[in-house]
């Protein structure tokens, strides 16, 4: 929960949860690429093992109810398509581009970051091993960590688009 301090009274907020609006089949390949990183890098498939199973157990933690999953889903369906979904679903879509604008910046580049950084130590270990093998997951970390950014950066660019437009201009596009 986060504390919000504007306004006369204090009132908790729910924190927003990173991680949920990526699709979860690419989230899996993106976290099966990064154990596979992990894993050659430590020349160890208990430690591709490990980071796999953190990044599992993680994302489930963070993993909301199903109900709010498909709200979210559909919210986000809505931002994509920039249509208006009805004056039942308007507040749920409002809701979650709130939400994305509102999530700090290192959401955006910290996983890309991380796997970027991941690529460049197998890089390193290949060079300093002599064995290309170790450099295979550079490619596919450095395309996991572009395709983060791009995606991240898109779906800010939807919820600030939905944001800007005024309710009768939804209305209109629908």
């Amino acid at each position: 929960m986060i504390d919000d301090l504007r306004g006369r009274g204090l009132r908790r907020v729910a924190a927003p949860r990173t991680g949920v609006g990526l699709p979860s089949a690419a989230l899996v390949i993106v976290l099966l690429v990064t154990a596979w990183g992990v894993g050659t890098l430590f020349a160890s498939w208990t430690a591709a093992g490990l980071c796999a199973g953190v990044g599992l157990v993680l994302w489930w933690r963070w993993l909301p109810p199903a109900a709010e999953i498909a709200d979210q889903r559909r919210a986000t369906d809505v931002l994509r398509h920039q249509r208006d979904p009805g004056p039942g679903h308007r507040d749920a879509a409002d809701r979650v581009a709130r939400d994305l604008l509102a999530r700090p910046a290192s959401d955006l580049w910290g996983p890309a970051a991380v796997l970027a950084g991941l690529a460049v130590a197998c890089g390193v270990a290949a060079l300093l091993r002599d064995d290309l093998l170790v450099a295979a997951p550079v490619l596919p970390l450095l395309v996991a960590a572009a395709w983060v950014l791009v995606t991240g950066h898109r779906e800010l660019l939807r919820a600030s688009r939905w944001l800007d437009a005024a309710p009768a201009v939804r209305e209109e596009r629908a």
